[in-house]
């Protein structure tokens, strides 16, 4: 099983408007970045880049997270880097499953992540 390390960030509106509550979290597995990103409470978008090795992969991890942190709303971390385990199988349908496949691969890593990673505390 390869081994993966991922990270999150959030940002929270000062508006009362919840919908505008946003996360990003960032998985690296092996040469793949898996971003998944969107409003709280959905399950988001993914966008999925594969690299030539695991540091191109991590290093771009690095700048997308610094790009977020100094927006004009910054992101503000929410749960602790953590390295988990993704099952083989995950990581290749993720690549190149059907979209159904993908979309259970993906939702699979996630939860591993999250299952993984504890949150921090929260500014409110």
């Amino acid at each position: 099983m390869p081994r993966a390390l991922g990270w999150e960030v959030r940002h929270t509106s000062v508006s009362t408007d919840r919908n505008s509550d946003k996360f990003y979290r960032l998985l690296v597995v092996d040469d793949v970045l898996i971003v998944n990103y969107g409003r709280m409470g959905s399950a988001g978008r993914f966008k999925i880049t594969q690299f030539d090795d695991v540091e191109a992969a991590r290093e771009n991890a690095l700048r997308l997270t610094g790009e977020k942190e100094r927006q004009r709303e910054a992101y503000l971390p929410f749960r602790e880097p953590a390295v988990f385990e993704v099952h083989d199988d995950d990581l290749h349908n993720c690549r190149y499953g059907s979209a159904s496949q993908s979309q259970q691969a993906k939702t699979r890593i996630v939860r591993a992540f999250t299952d993984a990673a504890p949150t921090l505390p929260w500014p409110h």
